[in-house]
């Protein structure tokens, strides 16, 4: 477990890391996704980051404001967002990315202190895929990230050979 102000990320002792199976790690191989972290707790943020930068590259915003001028500027693949944030929460970042076109599909995972049930279904309404409670267990969201992935390319192959396999440059 490590701790930073109250904030807590989850590791089970004598961890194997998950992300090792050989779909995965063949997918991995061929495009490296690059992740959006945004939380305003530094400690917590560079805890996110140091767990996640073997598998991934990371892009990092202390709130939502930045995390919008750094999705104009880089092709981001996922983001991971705190919800209780200054001066744009998690919330808004969340309707505003899944409410353009051209960010729509970036898969978004909701990080929170804020429990219960009802705070899930508001998270998921704002279009979040995926929201976890904090103390954030690390196999969980590390586990949720490669479930998103692998799905992405299980149906960008599926489309690639069942209704673009006219057009060779659409084939994989």
């Amino acid at each position: 477990i490590s701790s930073s102000k109250n904030y807590i990320l989850y590791t089970e002792e004598n961890e194997t890391d998950d992300l090792d199976n050989d779909e995965y790690t063949d997918f991995l191989l061929r495009e490296k996704k690059q992740i959006l972290i945004v939380e305003d707790n530094t400690d917590l943020r560079q805890l996110l980051v140091e767990c996640l930068s073997d598998w991934y590259e990371i892009c990092e915003a202390k709130d939502g404001i930045e995390a919008t001028s750094i999705l104009k500027t880089n092709e981001i693949d996922l983001i991971i967002s705190d919800i209780m944030m200054p001066n744009k929460d998690g919330y808004e970042l969340c309707v505003e990315v899944k409410d353009s076109i051209e960010t729509s599909h970036i898969p978004f995972v909701m990080i929170t202190a804020k429990s219960g049930v009802d705070n899930q279904l508001l998270g998921l309404s704002a279009g979040a895929n995926v929201y976890i409670e904090k103390p954030v267990n690390i196999k969980l969201l590390k586990k949720s990230i490669q479930n998103i992935f692998i799905q992405q390319n299980r149906v960008k192959e599926y489309y690639a050979r069942h209704h673009f396999s006219d057009n060779p440059e659409t084939k994989i």
